[in-house]
């Protein structure tokens, strides 16, 4: 007679306790296979459960990674997955489907845009193929034109993906160290006044009622600003840096105005999606281009703080381009 046998779920549980800590960074896979080796020749049923716990968060680097690794794992075994700019396709992003047990996404659409404009768009085909089990979701490197109009991304995001607790977008220009550059990036006001915006961004995200993170590639500048800070200096050269006096001056003779801004619109959001603590913005008209504003709120109901954070894309959580 056979001793009994554990059940599956407890050797999950037993693998997941007994991987090294240092293969998780920011919860991305940081593993080395002689790191679950002792466990993968203990028995048959060991190697299987540190293999689906090791292939749990995915780097996906290529094309031809989805094969290669769906044939080695479950699709319904992995929780995080992180695609890189040369896996991506519309063909790889239909393949998201299988994936029902997602939790945490992170794409980096990092591509040159002008030489392929059909990418541009890829954010949109995205979407709809993002399983509704997603809590963490963060887009990096997408297309300027794809933050023209943020509000219906931001719907159809909130319409299929009512658990997410974090969504984060970051432009390709957001880390840009040229002010001429981060100009790029879409100013919503005047066109819209900073309440009329946050109304139409807090209807967007209403159907996310456990969202507790959300980071926004807009600038809350006035449009009419940027072009004054431009047109009141001389032109820059390609790849010239402007001065530092000049960032600060424009610091000086706009930071009121913009810090105004962003605050109307993270107390609204905050007041109307009541789960949410931070919020994250681009901020241009700080730290000559680099700098990110963030708005925290620690307990229901308290105060917002108000903090300059050193680059907006540092306010990525899950970005497995960076590591």
């Amino acid at each position: 007679m056979s001793p009994p046998e554990l059940p599956l779920e407890l050797l999950y549980e037993i693998s997941r306790h007994l991987m090294p800590s240092s293969h998780v960074k920011h919860d991305l896979k940081k593993l080395e296979w002689p790191c679950i080796h002792n466990l993968s020749v203990s028995s048959k049923r060991f190697r299987r459960a540190a293999l689906e716990c090791w292939f749990s968060s995915l780097f996906i680097r290529e094309g031809s990674d989805w094969e290669e690794i769906e044939k080695f794992i479950r699709v319904e075994r992995v929780s995080r997955l992180h695609i890189f700019p040369a896996a991506l396709d519309p063909q790889a992003v239909k393949r998201l489907k299988k994936y029902e047990k997602l939790e945490v996404l992170s794409v980096n659409m990092h591509v040159v845009w002008q030489d392929f404009p059909e990418s541009s768009h890829l954010a949109r085909l995205l979407v709809p193929c993002i399983p509704q089990s997603i809590i963490s979701l963060e887009i990096s490197c997408m297309s300027v034109e794809q933050f023209q109009d943020l509000v219906p991304l931001l719907a159809s995001i909130a319409s299929g993906c009512p658990l997410l607790g974090r969504l984060g977008f970051y432009s390709a220009a957001s880390n840009c160290k040229e002010c001429l550059e981060e100009t790029r990036l879409p100013f919503p006001i005047p066109e819209r006044s900073p309440h009329q915006l946050a109304d139409a961004l807090a209807r967007s995200l209403s159907e996310l009622s456990c969202i507790r993170s959300l980071s926004l590639p807009i600038h809350l500048s006035d449009g009419d600003i940027c072009e004054r800070h431009l047109t009141a200096h001389p032109p820059m050269r390609v790849n010239e840096r402007a001065s530092e006096s000049n960032c600060d001056k424009c610091v000086e003779e706009f930071g009121p105005s913009t810090r105004n801004n962003e605050t109307i619109v993270a107390g609204i959001l905050s007041d109307r999606l009541n789960s949410l603590r931070k919020v994250h913005f681009g901020s241009w008209v700080y730290g000559r281009g680099r700098g990110g504003v963030r708005f925290v709120r620690h307990v229901a109901g308290s105060k917002l703080n108000h903090e300059l954070v050193p680059s907006y894309i540092d306010t990525q959580e899950w970005d497995g381009g960076r590591l």
